[in-house]
């Protein structure tokens, strides 16, 4: 069954493909009048499914396609049938395991958004909060795999005949699969909510929506409703402070990426709501860039560096960044930075584009032997759709003076942390003093005693000695005395007689010093 429908699929696919003369794209001679960023879009839209979400994936990175493409593949639009609420109910049902009425107290059949992968719809649950609920396409994941297995076979056919240099079409399906199979579990969009919301918790301009994970399951993601309108509404845009809401984000979007090294990789305005009091709320987690810890430090300084204009800080912080070779030539990187920056040259830093600026550096990074992770080109395309956002919301606000402000910020804020931490480790120093001189004083005192104590100790075992030199000397006394009584009463003994007499003589010596020793001590 499943061979059946991949031979039907590929033959739809390769219907489409012809009609929009794709297969010109192997004949040079035809190339440039048939391949144009407006067809291949228009492709795109007409194959659907995973070809929709491959052309947004494609939007999204400037490394692997030139930027004339992603700027068209920029208008895909997830233009999809809504399925019929029946089947999103019965989706519901099997996925929590429970019936619907024990879970909605109110539920909006009619969905409030759909895409290619889901849709979402308006309900209140019997706790009383009003949510959103995305459910999974029914079957959706069936058709996704099958239409990644034929782009892979696509893509290995392909690979022999375009040159890498264009593209790598390989690399890109490859790419696409790891996207797509996040965005076809909920559980991972649940997870990064939870991250993003714990993180902008002391910050009430930011919100981020609640999970509620008893009623959420890889194909339905519930969370809370937003109450809001998206950024690109001008109309109810204009009673808002667009210069604040636009700080808000270029600010938060700052400190996703160097606070909390994860980012939301597509911030339009579409998936950025403004909320009362010119606040803002992040929708549509499905995609995150996420960086290595250690790239933080390093990227502020890259960031820095782009700001100033400085091509041999840039430089060195591409080489901190741990993503250049050994074989790498730091004065033609050098010379490669400068005339990215050379286009800059006459434009005042205000309408200076910071993340095509940070993109192009990253391309030139890799024209010098840079591996430049695919994280971080993320970051840049990422980048420029905040800068595209800007652009709409306030078109005069200085994003670079911006970014240049929060940098600002956070080195006092880490100065002032560093300090605070020694200042603390110190007061902590000088609390923990009195205790240290008492055990210095308290080890004195042991010595003191335990010299005290020895002394004692010696002089118990003299007197102990001599106590048992006096004893044995009363006892041989006493016993000499016994023996003079003996021997004296013996009859007719001179012998005996005087033996009792000396006895008695040494007896009486040794009582004689007994005593007198008493009567010393």
């Amino acid at each position: 069954m499943a061979k059946k429908r991949g031979v039907g699929r590929l033959t739809q696919i390769l219907k489409i493909c012809f009609k929009w003369g794709v297969s010109g794209y192997f004949n040079k001679k035809h190339e440039k009048k048939l391949i144009t960023p407006s067809r291949i879009r228009r492709l795109f839209e007409e194959l659907g499914g995973i070809f929709v979400k491959l052309g947004q994936f494609l939007s999204l990175r400037p490394d692997l396609i030139p930027a004339k493409f992603c700027k068209e593949l920029e208008k895909l639009q997830d233009n999809v049938e809504v399925f019929p609420f029946k089947e999103a109910k019965a989706i519901i049902e099997k996925e929590l395991g429970q019936k619907f009425e024990d879970i909605f107290e109110e539920f909006n059949q009619k969905p409030i958004a759909a895409a290619s992968i889901g849709q979402v719809y308006k309900a209140k649950l019997l706790s009383g909060e009003i949510v959103a609920v995305k459910v999974m396409r029914p079957g959706i994941d069936r058709i996704v795999l099958t239409d990644l297995r034929i782009l892979k076979s696509i893509a290995k056919k392909a690979d022999k005949l375009i040159d890498q240099n264009v593209l790598d079409p390989v690399e890109i399906v490859d790419e696409l699969e790891r996207y797509t199979r996040r965005e076809l579990n909920y559980l991972e969009e649940a997870h990064n909510l939870e991250v993003f919301q714990h993180h902008f918790s002391d910050d009430d301009r930011i919100t981020v929506p609640k999970v509620y994970r008893a009623w959420t399951s890889q194909k339905v993601l519930t969370m809370q409703f937003i109450h809001g309108f998206p950024a690109h509404d001008r109309k109810r845009l204009a009673r808002h402070n667009r210069k604040k809401i636009a700080y808000t984000v270029v600010e938060s979007m700052m400190r996703q990426v160097l606070e909390l090294q994860r980012f939301h990789a597509d911030p339009h305005p579409g998936n950025i709501f403004v909320l009362p009091h010119d606040n803002v709320a992040f929708l549509d987690f499905g995609i995150v860039g996420m960086l290595h810890e250690d790239y933080a430090a390093h990227l502020e300084d890259l960031f820095l560096a782009l700001l100033n204009a400085n091509p041999k800080a840039i430089s060195k912080s591409m080489i901190a960044l741990n993503i250049a070779d050994r074989e790498v030539n730091l004065h033609m990187l050098e010379e490669d930075v400068s005339r990215v920056l050379g286009k800059y040259h006459k434009t005042s830093l205000k309408r200076v584009h910071f993340g095509l600026l940070l993109a192009e550096s990253l391309d030139a990074a890799r024209r010098n032997n840079i591996r430049v992770p695919r994280e971080l080109v993320l970051l840049g395309k990422a980048l420029a759709t905040l800068q595209g956002f800007v652009i709409e919301v306030y078109p005069e606000f200085d994003i670079t003076e911006c970014i240049k402000e929060y940098l600002s910020k956070r080195r006092k804020l880490t100065f002032k942390l560093i300090r605070k931490k020694l200042f603390k480790d110190l007061d902590m120093f000088k609390s923990v003093v009195p205790t240290i001189k008492k055990i210095f004083f308290d080890i004195d005192d042991a010595d003191k005693n335990l010299k005290r104590l020895e002394f004692d100790l010696k002089l118990l075992d003299d007197r102990l000695l001599h106590s048992g030199e006096r004893i044995m000397t009363a006892i041989v006394a006493v016993g000499l005395l016994l023996f003079s009584a003996i021997a004296l009463n013996v009859e007719n003994s001179n012998l005996f007689n005087t033996g009792g007499f000396i006895s008695f003589l040494v007896a009486l010596f040794l009582l004689l010093k007994l005593l007198f020793h008493y009567n010393t001590r």
